[in-house]
């Protein structure tokens, strides 16, 4: 019995049938694929099945009738041609040397094998994904859909939408650049000049102050500091530079403020201890230069150790004024990390200045005698009588007109 074969295609979206001791294909008297297909009990069906392994095998590989069109497509029976092209189905282009892909509707270029070709990138293309190499710039371009765009550009050199990292030109240029569009988009130098600059013809250097019209300069990159260059700055930068290097010190500086915030790398100066952490001190320090600079005074004996655990005092300025080492003209030799002076005193006799008092004294002091030819007296008694007392007998303030602040010390 005479059977029909029913073929479909891979989704079984489409199907056609092959009728018996006929040829679907080339020189059939059907025309659904451009293989040869036979029919039930076609004479020739084992001529038509080496063909097609023959004809995929070449990938239907035929001359250019016209730009990215097969030869004789459409001239159905021809049997040196594409007549009807599946979705999917490539074809090798003897003209072009390279492959093209049918996505249903036209070919399309997939891709140029031979770098002896030379072949103009398409201005336009449909099919997302198929490839083209460029054999003027010799680089891979991918069809995004709309046009053709590089390889290198798309998935290389960009990695979520932005470079992974710096990119060193080598000394090369970035040519062919467009205008600008969105505010971080690189210009060319014609661009720059001739929106901004506004150079002369012979592009000399500007001549005149560019007047901004009020408006800001913005997103500029951070210069490199110390080298003498004459890049333009940031508020943010210069702002971060001066209050870097107002709070630049050596370990050891201290420094007086009035902002009441301890910085991160400071201490307070009020006497507290410093060691390691394994010290149980008040204030735990990283390394030993700190430890070691304290510890030759302020009530320290200089043998502490940092390694051992030991603490040592830091310098203590609360109501106490500083003074420099030595011994000034007609001073007081002082001592580096030695206290001095009292808030209060309470004077010694010595220290009174010289004074007298007076006194009543009442008791007779004197008895009068007679004498045949005088009179005469006679001291009875030399009696010692106190004052009275007078003043509290305590400390008076020895302090000058002083103002309170903060006193660091930098770790």
């Amino acid at each position: 019995m005479a059977v029909v074969y029913i073929i479909t295609n891979t989704e079984g979206s489409d199907e056609f049938a092959i009728q018996p001791g006929t040829l679907n294909g080339p020189d059939g008297d059907q025309q659904n694929t451009d293989l040869r297909l036979p029919g039930n009990g076609l004479a020739i069906w084992g001529e038509a099945y080496n063909e097609n392994i023959y004809r995929l095998t070449e990938n239907f590989a035929v001359f250019e009738k016209s730009p990215g069109v097969p030869e004789d497509e459409g001239d159905l029976g021809s049997g040196n041609g594409i007549n009807v092209p599946l979705e999917g189905q490539l074809w090798w282009n003897k003209t072009q040397q390279r492959i093209f892909v049918f996505d249903d509707t036209s070919w399309g270029n997939l891709n140029v094998a031979s770098s002896g070709t030379t072949a103009e990138v398409p201005a336009s293309c449909s099919a997302e994904g198929i490839l083209f190499f460029d054999t003027d710039k010799e680089q891979l371009l991918v069809c995004d859909g709309t046009g053709f765009v590089s390889v290198a550009e798309r998935y290389i050199l960009a990695a979520g939408g932005s470079p992974l990292n710096g990119f060193d030109m080598g000394g090369q240029r970035i040519i062919n650049l467009g205008d600008p569009i969105d505010p971080q988009d690189a210009v060319t130098k014609n661009y720059a000049e001739n929106t901004f600059l506004a150079l002369d013809a012979n592009n000399d250097p500007m001549t005149e102050n560019l007047d901004m019209g009020g408006n800001e300069l913005e997103n500029l990159p951070t210069p490199v500091p110390f080298t003498g260059g004459d890049e333009a700055a940031s508020r943010d930068y210069v702002d971060n530079a001066i209050a870097t290097l107002s709070l630049a010190a050596e370990i050891g500086d201290v420094r007086m403020t009035v902002d009441q915030t301890i910085l991160p790398g400071w201490l307070e100066c009020n006497g507290e201890t410093i060691g390691n952490g394994a010290s149980g001190a008040d204030q735990v320090v990283a390394n030993a230069l700190l430890f070691d600079i304290v510890k030759l005074g302020f009530g320290n004996t200089g043998a502490e150790s940092f390694a051992g655990n030991d603490t040592v005092d830091l310098p203590d300025f609360r109501g106490r004024a500083p003074i420099s080492r030595g011994q000034g003209s007609g001073l007081t030799n002082r001592v580096f990390g030695t206290e001095a002076g009292a808030e209060t005193h309470q004077l010694t006799i010595p220290e009174m200045p010289s004074h007298t008092h007076t006194f009543d004294q009442a008791t007779n002091l004197f008895n009068l005698d007679t004498h045949a030819h005088f009179r005469y007296v006679t001291l009875t008694s030399r009696p010692q009588a106190p004052t009275s007392p007078t003043g509290g007998d305590g400390f008076h303030n020895n302090m000058g007109p002083s103002l309170t602040v903060l006193f660091l010390i930098k770790t």
